[in-house]
């Protein structure tokens, strides 16, 4: 009886079946979301589990192996770095038997000595370029999908032979591969990911949940009239849970089925170091069957509880009941989030952070986020009471009357726009994360930033002379010039020659003659040039080359090319002063950018479109009582400002609050995470122009409600009172 009653109310009724399609499609949205954050964060331990056979250096267990030795059928590998441009590169080089076993996932054996495997965006980008192919050698085919954690990952496998491999660096560098471990990502990666997914879906929950209350008068006045005919209270909520249950399923199968078709496109964006493959996005069946369940039954749960609250009589009235009186005690979640991300942010600086308290910042910001939702109505009635005294004008009387009798439903409203406003803030705050090279000091000198750097192997003596004379003469070099390590004083060595070329200022004197530099000049830092009393280069080892560029990034990729080929045994490989600076301040935040991206985006437009449902549904619910205004003599200009100020005041509440609580937040998340490393800039221009948007988008939204003021409130829609 309960669906047979449920169609009846629904046939002809244009205003409940259009109220059913949008409950439907908010759902469909909010599955759709959740279903594609949840692929992705089991994308991101996809990711770095097919990865995991890479990272040799750092497989569990490699401590045990035994010793590499000539001659002993081992398979010998080691972990190098390569960049190109603003590119890096991950590269194996790698010698086995005859026959070796691959240990690496989908491809069998390895690559001869001289040739490589590369990824397909690797190989892409050697294609196109003639300064990077030579690093490498011959192409011997592509690694599979299987072993690359993204389709943007760079990654070679080069072949060399036993006796380079055993050259390298130095013993500890060379790592005897077995079956390849897989092993878990970095947890404070997966804190991020966490993180930016609940900032993320946070938004698609609140449009849920106020497009579940779309035509909540009209409803009222179809369930009073059955009240009237005899149906009992019971009978309400079975016709309620009956309507939410059809609502509800078609939305949830639509947004599996939308999640599914929007895979492709979703698994294109970029998150921390690269994108992800569609499969990475697949939610198996179980977890979406649950996922589906729990939307259905919550979403019907709630619809009975709603329709039992309401307590709706056999006389229909558009009354609504006045609100309880928001107490301050909603500040206190808003204020235990701050205190508790302040806190282990703080302690991070003083240096007791560790990863243990680094982990409290997500429910510190879970309850800042909350928080926030649960302090704006309290806001807002603090607000309106304060201009309620001043209002003298009938328009502005009506609203903030309204305001104060419902803060709550008032606040819910524009909730949508203040959490993108603090997201936003959040967001953009975060993507400023740095660590700057502190300013030099008096009387210090530092490389030029172009300047490339090479390690030349361990062991080999003042015989790398010779390599670097002749790497001076190779593309794109401007100089080459030999540091040497004074084993006796423990300190770093040039010719005062060799000094002047690098550009330091050193005093007159013999061009043989041996100058000292500190530490921090050899590590990109200040640096200082002294005497080297009683110091000799004799047969010292060159521990260091510094390679002059022109600046250019054709000129720095070619010298790079030429250092990688007069030393192909440094694992480090050629580096400039900036990217090695670089190197050191990446962080975790910062490989986010795409996620941030992508908050921004999704948070401002559905906190658009839940503006204008929910101020359109206000609209709808009211008016009658909008009539009665009308035939009493009020303008629609009068209305339509009443609708305005009800809109502008609860977000004047807490609009320059949510930034600051982004700005807190973003500082809280970076420094916690980081144990203080890292600093936070002024946010780009483009965050202005973010937040300029967002209102433009709100006064949209409200404008745009303007022409349902006029046909809601027309004489045809009144004419019956």
């Amino acid at each position: 009886m309960s669906l047979t009653l449920t169609r009846v109310l629904l046939a002809g009724n244009r205003q409940g079946q259009a109220r059913l399609a949008g409950i439907a499609a908010g759902i469909a949205a909010g599955v759709t979301l959740f279903l594609l954050l949840w692929g992705a964060y089991g994308g991101l331990e996809a990711r770095d589990l097919r990865g995991a056979w890479s990272s040799i250096a750092y497989q569990p267990g490699s401590e045990d192996a035994p010793e590499p030795a000539a001659g002993a059928g081992q398979t010998l590998g080691v972990e190098r770095m390569d960049r190109f441009g603003e590119y890096e590169i991950t590269r194996l080089d790698v010698s086995g038997p005859a026959d070796p076993v691959s240990f690496i996932p989908g491809q069998e054996g390895i690559p001869a000595p001289g040739t490589y495997f590369a990824s397909p965006a690797l190989q892409e980008l050697i294609s196109g370029s003639a300064e990077l192919g030579p690093r490498f050698g011959t192409f011997a085919g592509l690694l599979p999908n299987a072993a690359l954690p993204s389709p943007d990952s760079l990654t070679a496998v080069v072949g060399a032979s036993e006796e380079q491999l055993l050259g390298y660096h130095g013993m500890e560098s060379v790592i005897v591969e077995r079956a390849p471990v897989a092993f878990g990502g970095s947890p404070v990666y997966s804190l991020i990911a966490v993180i930016g997914g609940f900032a993320i879906l946070i938004p698609v929950l609140l449009l849920v949940g106020i497009v579940t209350d779309l035509g909540a008068a009209a409803r009222r006045e179809r369930f009073a009239m059955l009240r009237l005919i005899g149906a009992t209270p019971a009978r309400l909520r079975r016709i309620a849970a009956t309507e939410m249950l059809i609502a509800s399923a078609v939305g949830t199968v639509a947004g599996v089925l939308l999640a599914w078709l929007l895979r492709p496109l979703a698994a294109r964006i970029e998150v921390g170091p690269g994108s992800f493959f569609t499969e990475d996005l697949s939610v198996s069946v179980a977890p979406t069957v649950g996922i589906a369940l729990i939307t259905v039954v919550s979403s019907v749960a709630v619809a009975v509880w709603r329709t039992r609250r309401a307590n709706i009589g056999p006389l229909a009235t558009d009354v609504t009941a006045a609100e309880r009186r928001p107490r301050p005690w909603s500040l206190i979640p808003l204020l235990l989030g701050l205190l508790l991300m302040v806190g282990v942010s703080s302690l991070a600086i003083a240096g007791f952070g560790n990863y243990a308290m680094g982990q409290l910042i997500l429910p510190g910001f879970i309850l800042t986020l909350v928080g926030l939702l649960l302090a704006g109505p309290y806001l807002t009635y603090l607000l309106s009471s304060l201009l309620a005294r001043r209002a003298s004008s009938a328009a502005g009387v009506i609203a903030l009357s309204r305001i104060a009798r419902g803060p709550r439903a008032t606040f819910r409203t524009v909730s949508g726009l203040v959490i993108a406003v603090f997201l936003v803030s959040m967001f953009s705050l975060a993507m400023t994360t740095r660590e700057d090279l502190p300013p030099a000091e008096a009387g210090t000198q530092r490389l030029d930033l172009s300047t490339l750097s090479v390690s030349p192997p361990y062991g080999l003596g003042s015989r790398n002379t010779e390599q670097v004379a002749a790497l001076a003469d190779m593309p794109g070099v401007e100089y080459a010039v030999p540091v040497y390590f004074d084993e006796g004083s423990g300190g770093w060595l040039l010719t005062r020659a060799d000094a002047r070329t690098a550009g330091l200022d050193v005093p007159g004197g013999a061009p043989t003659d041996t100058v000292r530099v500190n530490e921090g000049y050899v590590n990109n830092r200040d640096g200082r040039v002294s005497e080297a009393e009683g110091a000799e280069i004799g047969d010292a080892e060159v521990h260091l080359v510094l390679i002059g560029t022109d600046g250019t990034p054709e000129g720095i990729e070619a010298a790079r090319t030429s250092a990688w080929l007069a030393f192909p045994q440094d694992p480090f490989g050629p580096i400039t002063v900036s990217e090695r600076w670089t190197d050191t301040s990446m962080s975790y935040i910062a490989q986010f950018e795409g996620l941030a991206n992508l908050g921004i985006l999704v948070a401002t437009l559905i906190s658009t479109v839940s503006l204008a449902v929910a101020t359109v549904a206000s609209v709808l619910d009211r008016r009658r009582a909008l009539g009665l205004l009308r035939l009493m003599g009020m303008p629609l200009g009068s209305l339509r400002r009443i609708i305005l100020g009800e809109t502008a005041l609860p977000l004047l509440a807490v609009f320059g609050g949510a930034i600051g609580l982004g700005f807190i937040s973003a500082w809280a998340v970076v420094v916690g995470l980081t144990d203080g490393r890292r600093s936070l800039g002024w946010p780009a221009p483009g965050f202005y122009l973010v937040l300029a948007l967002c209102l433009a988008l709100a006064a949209l939204a409200v404008i745009a409600t303007f022409r349902t003021v006029r046909t809601a409130t027309g004489l045809a829609a009144v004419r019956e009172e």
